[in-house]
């Protein structure tokens, strides 16, 4: 890999220069995918990066090997620097439950920048005129893998990133996910992919992610048809679900779509059908001719007519052409903690803040996205001045940078809104698992004591506040495979009880300086799990965006077709609304 081995980075180089420098005068050639590979894979096999390891925590704990021996609790035998296992060496595996897997995470990332952009710098002079695309593999963000590059750090030109629409939520299981599931927590929804009404959120984190990033961005996707497990029904699904991501991802500020496939080929269930012959995702493999499920994605067909697809694909194509992005507004910012995301716990906490996005742009408001750190860099207070409200994007505030509730609260201070979905109103976890105390955090829950109980039912839930009223929602569960903690707190005098649960404070806001903050008691799956049950259509949580929103005066956009989509989907897929 270039990452961690100049020989190879040589290589690709000279292989690159070698052939690109034949197609430089070629204009209908835009740009070439220009990157570097991760070195950690899907297949949970352990990368041969040790000696990459080795440097990398030298220089991350300044060559202080007690340092290292109390973070990472060092079993007896790693009694030197090259003895220090990797978290993809270790039971529990890659995952949050290991205080090395964000290291290893962000060294992962770091390197890979580095060797992607003196790639870029090797060949971009072989074809000046071409842009430099980098390339992002969909289960990089969705599938509980992480980002493998830094994108405030990319010199390319643009971002390709393909999209999983089954993956993002999981449609339904697999054989290959479930041998996972000890290691790699993967919630399904268990219904088709057209019927996910959180792929809304999925597709506008995604995309404002990689905004940071500052390049244009192009989707790739694209969805099979007549699979059940990674495609759609019929054609007129396909359609709706094409039509859908592009409108979501054009109105997050996208650039281009890349479609998968264009056409369908001999690998397609409508080639193979005219033999009597179909595969999918669980034929045996022994009963395939090819290697593929045999996937029937094409806009067009095999014989060249074109699906009715092609009538959104033209439209798009017709109103997009030369036009710059759409600058979608910044007044609100999901805040993710980046050691809770950078594990194969992604995919799970991904989950969570998918369901904030959408419930958002239910009451009209297009939210921003954000890492508390970005590589090495952590977060600055300057990122967060200007912004209206910023919402922690987590279940429950558990894990974090100790510098984050510093910087939180310096943004409060200063006039901002924090939403606050409290765990501890004293300490935090930090990257390695380390158990902290943090005077800011105090601060800003506004809370003498904080006593978590595992609470996966609430009753008796009421609003307390004209702007905060619960409607319909009087009891909620959340039967899911984790311990859903309701933080009993006792907030001062000053604060104010919006909403409770058994009379005791659900939501209570209290003001810091020239800002507020909101704090949310239970647990922000909320909104995408009711019990067990993955991706709800219920909107009965949105009193709390929709309060907030009213009382700061943030101004939503209700005609926004990202709302109009998410409303049209619940109503035509969930029947007690029709």
């Amino acid at each position: 890999n270039p990452a961690v081995n100049p020989e190879a980075e040589r290589a690709n180089i000279a292989t690159k220069t070698a052939f690109r420098r034949r197609f430089a005068s070629r204009t209908e050639i835009a740009g070439w995918a220009t990157g570097c590979p991760r070195f950690f894979r899907f297949g949970f096999d352990v990368p041969a990066v040790g000696n990459a390891w080795n440097t990398w925590l030298h220089q991350r704990f300044d060559w202080d090997f007690e340092r290292i021996r109390a973070t990472f609790s060092l079993e007896a035998d790693e009694t030197d620097w090259n003895r220090v296992r990797m978290p993809t060496e270790m039971d529990p595996y890659f995952n949050h439950e290991n205080p090395r897997s964000y290291e290893f995470a962000v060294m992962q990332q770091t390197l890979v920048t580095k060797a992607l952009n003196r790639i870029i710098r090797g060949v971009r002079p072989v074809t000046p005129n071409h842009l430099m695309i980098t390339d992002m593999e969909g289960c990089c963000f969705s599938g509980g893998h992480l980002t493998s590059f830094i994108p405030e750090h990319l010199e390319s030109d643009a971002l390709w990133l393909e999209s999983y629409h089954w993956e993002g939520t999981r449609s339904y299981s697999s054989e290959e996910k479930k041998n996972r599931q000890p290691r790699m927590p993967t919630p399904v929804a268990d219904k088709p992919s057209v019927e996910i009404v959180n792929a809304a959120g999925y597709v506008q984190m995604l995309t404002r992610l990689m905004r940071s990033s500052g390049k244009p961005l192009i989707l790739c996707h694209g969805t099979d048809i007549g699979e059940k497990k990674r495609g759609v029904r019929d054609e007129s699904d396909q359609e709706l679900l094409v039509a859908r991501y592009n409108t979501f991802f054009v109105e997050s500020g996208g650039s281009a779509v890349n479609y998968w496939c264009w056409s369908d080929d001999e690998l397609s269930k409508t080639y193979t059908r005219q033999f009597g012959v179909e595969y999918g995702t669980d034929t045996d493999p022994s009963d395939k001719k090819y290697w593929q499920a045999g996937e029937t994605m094409g806009i067009v067909r095999y014989d060249g007519s074109e699906r009715p697809v092609t009538r959104h694909v033209a439209g798009l194509s017709a109103e997009r052409h030369a036009r710059s992005a759409k600058t979608p507004a910044t007044d609100v910012l999901v805040l993710l903690p980046s050691p809770v995301f950078q594990s194969v716990y992604r995919y799970r906490a991904n989950q969570t803040a998918f369901g904030v996005f959408t419930s958002l742009a239910r009451q009209g408001v297009l939210a921003d996205a954000a890492m508390t750190s970005a590589g090495e860099d952590l977060l600055k207070v300057e990122e967060l001045t200007g912004r209206k409200l910023v919402i922690l994007g987590v279940n429950s505030y558990t894990r974090d940078h100790p510098e984050i509730p510093d910087r939180l609260l310096e943004y409060v201070r200063l006039g901002g809104t924090l939403c606050l979905p409290v765990a501890s109103h004293d300490t935090l976890l930090d990257a390695w698992l380390v158990r902290r105390e943090s005077s800011s955090l105090r601060v800003l829950t506004g809370t003498r004591s904080c006593v978590p109980v595992n609470a996966p039912r609430l009753e008796a839930v009421a609003g307390r506040h004209p702007a905060f009223e619960t409607g319909p929602l009087s009891e909620w569960a959340l039967d899911t495979d984790e311990p859903s903690f309701f933080a009993e707190t006792d907030p001062g005098p000053e604060a104010e009880v919006l909403a409770t649960a058994g009379g005791r404070p659900l939501l209570y806001r209290h003001q810091v300086g020239e800002g507020t903050v909101y704090v949310f008691t239970w647990n922000l799956d909320v909104f995408i799990f009711d019990r067990g049950k993955l991706d709800h259509y219920s909107d009965w949580w949105d009193w709390i965006w929709r309060g907030i929103v009213s009382e700061i005066r943030i101004q939503p956009d209700m005609n926004n077709p990202i709302r109009r989509i998410v409303l049209e989907m619940m109503s035509r897929y969930d029947s007690s609304r029709r």
